[in-house]
């Protein structure tokens, strides 16, 4: 996603995330309350995020399969690169008079023919496949937007769990795009995570072991084994009690901002259970961000109660904590903390 001045540009990866996973947010708060008002917004936000979805696999397929005319989109993009050369046939869409793209049952039936996915293709009487759930769907969802509809509760939010689970592990097994599968689909998924709420009742037991822990901080010297600084000597600031705010919590994952009585701002990062994309982010924008601008009273420090998650190795053999390393942010884990916590207590 692009942010400049008052515009925003969207792409249709992110454009997707954000209809599908605001969809499967609504649709369990739906199942959970039986609200028939949550669960026609569900409809709506996960329709649409289904037919970005098939635009998707369409376009690494062909671009034009997601106009509805194809000529009058080769036309118009034959005008657009005569005035822009760079431009690529999608930008035909931010132009006066853009050609039209195809709405959910022509992507459902072009992904069905053209890319040959057998999910998608025309169930029996005795066997609904997710393509006939995804028609239903999208009958659904018209009704909604041009008429009335009458919802059974029950059926609609078994649909929409079915079409769920069945559509995001066929774009997971044919999304070519390494960061669509690798960060949207998991995050996505973990909404409705079964292990989602130990982790968000383990973050709010560390979050607050870690704001009584910095109060004990009184400018004690202590073994850089703590912080993943072996062989140095760490000295503990004096935080200012009124500076201590929590800016970010997202039920696994906690961002605290504190300043020292010498004005040093630290950004300390909890994590505890999923590694979200979204904590990898802010922490690298932050560290770039101070640490290029030349921001000398800056420290990060990363609570890492994930085990090893972090320092697991990638493609280019190297780690989150490794990286994390080089720009100065100190790292704790579980047992790190505790022995801190032991240490100060004893001597306090």
């Amino acid at each position: 996603m692009n942010k400049t001045n008052n515009n925003l540009r969207i792409g249709l990866e992110e454009n997707f995330y954000h209809s599908f996973k605001r969809g499967y947010e609504l649709h369990i708060e739906s199942k959970n309350n039986q609200d028939a008002w949550l669960l026609k917004e569900s409809i709506i936000w996960i329709q649409h995020g289904i037919e970005i979805g098939l635009k998707l696999l369409l376009i690494q397929t062909n671009e034009y399969l997601i106009f509805a005319n194809i000529n009058d989109a080769i036309n118009k993009f034959e005008k657009l690169v005569n005035i822009k050369p760079n431009a690529t046939i999608i930008d035909v869409f931010e132009e006066d008079d853009s050609p039209h793209s195809i709405g959910c049952e022509d992507a459902l039936k072009r992904a069905r023919i053209m890319l040959g996915l057998e999910e998608l293709k025309k169930g029996d009487n005795n066997q609904e496949t997710l393509g006939d759930k995804i028609l239903n769907l999208n009958k659904y969802r018209n009704r909604i937007n041009h008429f009335s509809v009458q919802l059974n509760t029950g059926k609609s939010i078994t649909l929409l769990g079915e079409i769920i689970t069945d559509f995001l592990s066929l774009l997971e097994r044919n999304i070519k795009n390494q960061e669509f599968t690798e960060r949207y689909i998991p995050e996505i998924r973990y909404i409705d995570s079964p292990m989602r709420s130990p982790f968000t009742e383990m973050t709010k037991g560390v979050k607050n072991r870690i704001l009584n822990l910095i109060k004990l901080f009184d400018n004690q010297k202590v073994s850089g084994d703590f912080f993943d600084r072996e062989g140095q000597e760490i000295c503990l600031p004096k935080f200012k009690d009124e500076s201590l705010s929590i800016i970010e919590d997202w039920g696994s994952a906690v961002i605290i901002l504190a300043e020292t009585l010498n004005e040093e701002k630290w950004i300390i990062f909890i994590q505890t259970g999923f590694f979200s994309y979204e904590i990898i982010q802010f922490i690298w924008h932050n560290m770039i961000i101070n640490l290029a601008g030349g921001q000398q009273n800056f420290q990060g420090w990363l609570v890492n109660f994930v085990g090893n998650d972090l320092v697991r190795k990638h493609s280019n053999n190297v780690s989150l904590g490794d990286n994390l390393r080089r720009l100065g942010v100190l790292i704790s884990n579980q047992d790190n903390i505790q022995k801190l916590e032991e240490k100060l207590t004893c001597k306090n």
